[in-house]
């Protein structure tokens, strides 16, 4: 993919998580960055949050918690099914 495409792409998802987090009243306060920075850090492979807010801006940071944020809203909504309980899925598709 080329990088273009790469931006094009990152852009459309960031439009969309922050239309998410508009829409659903989700945001990221001082105690919630305060409370999750470690986490977001050691998800990252950083020993600290601190250490991480060497390597990225604050912005960077409320952005990643706030994608975190989304997709855990989005996520509760989602009802999985195992695909042999899909009609819509063909034996072929299943195999495949």
């Amino acid at each position: 993919m080329a990088l273009t495409e790469v931006a094009a792409e990152n852009t459309k998802t960031e439009l969309v998580v922050h239309a998410i987090a508009e829409k659903e009243n989700i945001k990221i306060d001082k105690k919630y960055y305060k409370e999750h920075l470690d986490d977001v850090a050691m998800s990252a492979g950083y020993n600290s949050g601190e250490d991480f807010e060497k390597d990225y801006s604050r912005s960077v940071i409320e952005n990643t918690m706030l994608l975190d944020r989304v997709l855990e809203f989005v996520g509760k909504g989602l009802t999985v099914k195992p695909a042999s309980e899909d009609p819509s899925l063909k034996e072929s598709a299943l195999t495949a």
